[in-house]
């Protein structure tokens, strides 16, 4: 039975167990489309991606399936080009064929190209619309995501999450709160309840997109409002709320959250040193700062990185302390790169 072989394919896909797949599939005596699109997927989803190229050109007759697998693993193995020449070879396309070449063009974060294609588009579903909004602001050009993120709402496109904290990243950076507000409305428009109607990962990720941005416009109440409803907050909120605070000047809140944080049974990660330290640089908290950095490991037992190092000899150097700042930068456990040593010349 032709169709039980094919679930059988797929089973022996998902557990990895190539061998078996393509025994399954040669002991097939008629084989169908669908046998071909199971085992192709089958080496697909698992690297194979040379093997999977064999076999579609073994096939007897290309189905567009195999067609938008192909392009898509090309593209996520950066052969961008082949996959460009695999859709230019398609006797048909649909919209994942489009949104598999439109998807590559935003990880060259060539906000034109991803334009261009965008406008070639015989149709555009969310992904489109998705895939535009985040070429745009991965290439910088916030406005631009922006203005993409108002046209699609004019059609009355649903946004996901993830389009939400990307376009809450470019509010951010342009520091336009009238915008971050109204992407923060969005939750409430769309019904896309954070406690429960969304994952974990999700909820981090939005919830702390919304702290930065209220954190880099200078909303800092807002920022506080988020971080206060959010449930289970986790490290990243807990950076993301510190980094606020510290951006807008509030070093004792600062510290605060961070010991909070501690308190609460958190572990801190070494993204909550580099804001501390970055902090304490800027405010010529040198004491403070270089307690911070020798805690890393003595009692978090984290280990300094070469931004942490770059972080405490500018601090130290800012203070006036040359000599222990240079005795630092010749002690760190790696060769000092360009950064560092310019850390140490801007103190002089």
């Amino acid at each position: 039975n032709v169709r039980t072989c094919n679930i059988v394919v797929t089973a022996y896909a998902k557990e990895g167990q190539l061998l078996h797949a393509w025994r399954t599939f040669v002991d097939i005596p008629h084989r169908d489309e669908t046998a071909w699109n199971c085992i192709i997927q089958a080496f697909v989803t698992n690297g194979e991606l040379r093997k999977a190229e064999k076999l579609f050109a073994m096939m007897p007759e290309h189905t567009i399936l195999c067609w938008n697998a192909m392009i898509v693993t090309n593209m996520q193995s950066g052969n961008l080009e082949k996959s460009a020449a695999l859709f230019k070879r398609m006797p048909h396309r649909d919209i994942i064929s489009w949104n598999a070449l439109l998807t590559g063009d935003t990880r060259d974060s060539c906000f034109i190209s991803a334009r261009k294609m965008f406008g070639r588009m015989p149709m555009w579903s969310i992904a489109s619309w998705n895939a535009l909004i985040t070429a745009y602001a991965k290439s910088g050009q916030d406005r631009l995501a922006l203005g993409a993120f108002h046209s699609m709402q004019l059609q009355g496109i649903r946004e996901e999450m993830e389009t939400l904290a990307i376009l809450l990243g470019s509010c951010a950076s342009l520091t336009d709160l009238s915008q971050g507000k109204l992407i923060h409305s969005c939750f409430n428009v769309r019904h896309l309840n954070l406690r429960l109607q969304t994952k974990k990962h999700s909820r981090t990720m939005v919830s702390s997109a919304l702290i930065n941005m209220y954190g880099r416009c200078g909303a800092i109440r807002d920022a506080q409002n988020v971080f206060e409803t959010t449930q289970d907050a986790n490290a990243v909120l807990w950076n993301a709320m510190l980094a606020a605070f510290a951006a807008n000047g509030h070093f004792a809140k600062a510290t605060s959250v961070f010991w909070d944080m501690v308190f609460q049974g958190l572990h801190p990660t070494t993204s909550t040193f580099s804001i501390l330290l970055s902090m304490c640089s800027h405010a010529g908290l040198w004491s403070e700062g270089y307690t911070y950095f020798l805690s890393m490991k003595s009692d978090f037992h984290l280990q300094p990185s070469e931004d942490h190092f770059v972080c405490v000899v500018d601090l130290i150097g800012r203070s006036g302390w040359l000599g222990a700042a240079e005795e630092l930068l010749q002690s760190m456990p790696f060769e000092p790169g360009e950064v560092a040593r310019l850390a140490l010349l801007g103190a002089c």
